[in-house]
């Protein structure tokens, strides 16, 4: 299923490569990348994605996509990208040390936390620095002296698929969903206390993985989840309790949303942990007034999250300035690229790749009759991380 409904402009076909490093399961770093992809699949570009981090369950992720996802040891470096939308700074400068040929270089930074989400050092020579918040845009500025008018404020979008649902907001709660990949207990002794009382409830990701599209969401009359699932609630209109590992404000209300959306609806605006009995209460006697605000939320998320809007946005900037001078390997920055090669080999040294079958492997792999069938299985495993 492609995720947008944007007519393909006809254009002549340009190359983009997008890089990640965490490309090692179903989360929210891989779900922006595969978003990001299609938007520009839908606008007439080549799509590349390099990776480190992976796994046979992403790459077939990204497969399902139909997308072109490399690790990035084998990405093609024979052709020149148009545009290079880099996260995660180890990977761009590993590239250009291989030779990797581009015209615009856009760094994006979608965490203040992990030193890999970091800008390039060469920040000058970059064409657009991107990132989520004011509170991330602030600390860049603050820490690495960077201009404040160099840097650019991206929110996490939703596409448009989920702002076209006519999602029915429903008078009482049946159905409540967790989705997150790392439930505290309260919120799953909650859901406990929930079930005691006759609600249906759901748990997706952690063990429980699952691609949260709009047919999964619109199943459910409320949403306990934090970072980009809440912008596909809002998106479609769906009451949701931000809560998760972090703690969480509770419902996002027309009072609460800006503060939240500073901080990534990470529920770290201001760490606040509850009990199970007190998640339970305030989502079933705060249901009511929040549904009131749905229409208004939803307008609000339209403005600000839609993926199609707010990227065509980046790129008309990016088509209509002028290209800033590329960086160049001296003497004097070698270093830095050094470290960023020896960082990759270190990763790539250590990833989990068996040699053999395992024990459970083995056993298949005699109960499997013919000869080639065999092999493919053997493939299959040992490529599988």
């Amino acid at each position: 299923m492609k995720y947008l409904s944007v007519n393909q402009k006809n254009c002549k076909m340009k190359n983009i490569l997008i890089t990640i490093f965490y490309a090692d399961g179903l989360h929210g770093g891989v779900k922006y990348t595969v978003e990001l992809s299609e938007y520009f699949q839908l606008q007439g570009y080549n799509v590349y994605v390099a990776g480190i981090l992976t796994n046979y369950r992403t790459r077939n992720y990204f497969k399902k996509h139909d997308i072109n996802f490399f690790e990035i040891q084998d990405l093609p470096l024979d052709i020149e990208y148009d545009i290079v939308w880099a996260h995660h700074f180890p990977i761009v400068p590993y590239l250009i040390q291989r030779g990797l040929k581009y015209k615009r270089l856009i760094n994006s930074c979608i965490s203040k936390i992990l030193p890999i989400e970091r800008y390039f050092w060469f920040y000058k020579n970059v064409d657009m620095l991107l990132c989520l918040t004011q509170e991330t845009k602030n600390m860049l500025v603050n820490e690495y002296n960077i201009p404040e008018s160099r840097i650019r404020i991206l929110p996490n979008t939703a596409p448009d698929i989920f702002f076209e649902q006519n999602y029915t907001v429903k008078s009482d709660i049946k159905s409540i969903a967790v989705i997150s990949n790392h439930p505290p207990k309260e919120v799953i002794e909650a859901l406990k206390l929930f079930k005691k009382q006759g609600y249906k409830t759901i748990i997706y990701g952690g063990k429980h993985q699952k691609d949260i599209t709009p047919d999964i969401l619109k199943n459910h009359d409320v949403v306990i989840t934090i970072g980009k699932t809440v912008q596909y609630c809002l998106a479609m209109g769906i009451p949701v309790y931000n809560y998760d590992h972090f703690g969480g404000s509770g419902y996002i209300t027309l009072k609460n949303i800006d503060i939240e959306e500073n901080s990534t609806f990470s529920g770290r605006s201001f760490f606040t942990k509850k009990t199970a009995e007190q998640i339970k209460q305030e989502i079933i006697s705060q249901y009511k007034k929040t549904i009131k605000e749905q229409t208004k939320l939803k307008q609000i998320a339209k403005k600000r999250y839609k993926l199609s809007t707010r990227i065509s946005e980046i790129i008309n900037i990016i088509e209509t300035t002028k290209p800033v001078q590329h960086v160049k390997i001296t003497n004097s920055n070698r270093l830095f690229f050094d470290y960023c090669q020896a960082f990759i080999d270190i990763v790539n040294s250590i990833k989990p790749k068996p040699k053999t079958l395992s024990g459970w492997a083995r056993i298949v792999y005699c109960l499997i009759p013919l000869r080639n069938q065999r092999h493919k299985f053997k493939q299959w495993y040992l490529n599988r991380y």
